[in-house]
């Protein structure tokens, strides 16, 4: 069958893969639609079409979208970063017609899926497993709930409750003294002394903060593929170092994870492909730090490891059923550097 899809965020490391993947998949023709705010972006060499767009928060970012999905005939737009997912899915009137599908959920999900405070209460709410935490919504509350909460744990994270990665997350540990900046994602492990007097001034604008107890490594990566709330494919990747996601995987047979997945589809009624982050906590319970209103930039891995996920997205834009496929756990991937030759 042909598909032409659309491709936003095609700067991400992964994304010449991603674009190889679908071109290469023998079971269908396509034409890949990329889209970046970087007219260099990286995926642009590999895509049929290229556009640069302006942000996500631009006036002009829908009207561009629409008018490249109405002149290539798109079939499927798949966003690939929080902010696209986010005004797409708030805009879906212009994207979306008998034609063309936007593969993420509705806006009222996708924005709570942007919060991460939005999402912990949620999930409590449909009793799924998060960290304990609490909610700092000023600095002269900070240095008192950091106190409660290291009384209880000896480490504690501090992070803003609408980013995403490890810009401005502090872990405060009484195992350090001083502090160390991560060279991976920026994230700041540092005693309570140097917190209050070299990095609580820095937060000002972040609140409000979400103070939670630290959990264990390793981390989990779960893709969740879905249709109505029901779940197709739940595929669990354990990180081989939990702070850089893109070191390699390992796809591993956890039916507490699968079932988590399971549980996030129903509860958030969700279709399409998303993805979630999970560790434990010191009584070996799996707790979710976030749901992803998108797929995961790593979903490569399950790709290469033999699950068509984009294969599957594509199908299910035109209504035809999915096979059913064995998950291949156990699979070891890794990630490396490359060269590939472009005309």
């Amino acid at each position: 069958m042909n598909f032409n899809i659309l491709i936003t965020s095609v700067g991400g490391e992964f994304s010449p893969r991603v674009i190889l993947s679908i071109k290469k998949d023998k079971k269908i023709s396509s034409k890949v639609v990329g889209i970046d705010i970087n007219k260099d972006a990286v995926g642009k060499n590999f895509c049929d079409f290229f556009y640069q767009v302006p942000k996500a928060s631009n006036k002009n970012y829908i009207k561009k979208v629409s008018t490249i999905c109405k002149k290539h005939k798109i079939d499927l737009v798949l966003p690939t970063s929080d902010e696209e997912a986010y005004i797409l899915s708030k805009n879906r009137n212009f994207i979306e017609n008998k034609r063309t599908k936007l593969a993420c959920t509705d806006f009222k999900t996708i924005k709570i899926f942007n919060n991460k405070i939005s999402t912990y209460k949620k999930l409590e709410k449909f009793n799924i497993p998060r960290p304990e935490y609490i909610i700092v919504d000023k600095s002269a509350l900070l240095n008192f709930e950091i106190n409660k909460m290291l009384k209880k744990h000896k480490e504690i994270v501090i992070k803003p409750s609408n980013s995403r990665g490890s810009r401005n997350v502090f872990i405060i540990s009484g195992k350090t003294k001083g502090f160390k900046i991560s060279d991976d994602t920026r994230e700041i492990t540092t005693d309570l002394e140097h917190f209050r007097n070299k990095f609580k001034k820095n937060l000002t604008k972040s609140y409000p903060l979400i103070l939670m107890e630290k959990l264990r490594e390793p981390a989990y990566d779960l893709d969740m593929l879905a249709w109505k709330g029901r779940p197709l494919r739940i595929i669990p990747r354990k990180r081989f170092n939990a702070s850089v996601p893109n070191n390699g995987f390992v796809i591993v047979n956890n039916k507490d994870l699968i079932e988590l997945g399971k549980k996030i589809i129903s509860k958030f009624n969700l279709s399409w492909l998303y993805d979630c982050d999970i560790m434990y906590d010191l009584n070996n319970k799996p707790q979710i730090l976030e749901i992803n209103p998108r797929p995961s930039g790593s979903m490569i891995i399950s790709i290469c490891a033999g699950v068509p996920l984009i294969r599957d997205l594509l199908f299910l834009c035109k209504g035809i059923k999915l096979k059913k496929i064995k998950i291949p756990f156990n699979k070891r991937l890794i990630s490396y550097k490359s060269l590939h030759q472009i005309n």
